[in-house]
């Protein structure tokens, strides 16, 4: 495995962890082959460039019927049969760029739209020891399957009880969520042993299960000033400034 910043890398070193193995979504390297065998398996699937950022590339193929596929792009959707989805998929291939395909994660939703969480987790000049610092809710856009173009920026006990999430402790599911990506930081630090920041976007269904969509490392943190809690953002910048 080279030193990389991309999704397939950072795949491969959280699942080295076997606690977080059940929270990452299927993940393979694109090829025809790896493309089908997830399609057929899960019926939508989200092929993405691994070196990608903010959803450039990013589309959704979901079967809808016999011989029928939708493509969902941004807000664009179109139906294809397979011939056509064969062209589509050689255009892929032929940018000569690192893709991956992923296991679509049917993620919970406000007022019809997917949300998922930006999850700070940082660790002080010199310390050993990660803290989770802050977490916000990202809702996508209208028509928009993934978070790369935001409607709204939430709290997140506002978006939960907003949120067609049904039969889950809330304290519990904060529990989870935080041990879960203090324990993504102790594995991703092994690999990238001089970050001081990962910004995790995780995942909720709306019966409650977690996933780790994406860890950056570079995660911006302006997206916390936007919203009615300050002392987020001011505690973020705190462990940044160190």
């Amino acid at each position: 495995m080279s030193y990389s910043y991309g999704k397939w890398t950072k795949y491969l070193v959280m699942m080295e962890n076997k606690t977080l193995v059940d929270y990452l979504p299927k993940t393979h390297l694109f090829s025809e082959t790896a493309f089908w065998k997830h399609l057929n398996e899960y019926g939508s699937v989200v092929v993405k460039p691994s070196e990608g950022k903010q959803g450039y590339g990013v589309v959704q193929v979901s079967k809808c019927g016999v011989n029928q596929y939708e493509i969902h792009n941004k807000k664009n959707k179109m139906v294809l049969d397979s011939c056509i989805l064969h062209e589509f998929l050689d255009k892929i291939l032929q940018k000569n760029k690192l893709h991956i395909v992923q296991q679509r994660i049917p993620l919970a939703t406000i007022e019809g739209n997917p949300f998922d969480i930006r999850v700070m987790v940082q660790r002080k000049e010199g310390a050993i020891e990660w803290e989770v610092t802050g977490k916000i809710v990202k809702v996508a856009e209208d028509g928009f399957f993934i978070t790369n173009v935001v409607k709204e920026l939430q709290m997140i006990e506002q978006a939960y009880e907003q949120s067609d999430i049904e039969g889950i402790d809330f304290a519990e599911l904060m529990i989870e969520m935080d041990n879960i990506s203090l324990v993504t930081a102790y594995e991703l630090q092994e690999f990238y042993p001089d970050s001081k920041v990962f910004g995790l976007d995780m995942g909720i269904t709306a019966d409650g299960r977690l996933f780790i969509i994406e860890a950056n490392l570079s995660p911006s943190i302006g997206m916390f000033k936007k919203v009615n809690d300050k002392t987020i953002y001011q505690r973020i910048k705190k462990f940044m400034e160190g």
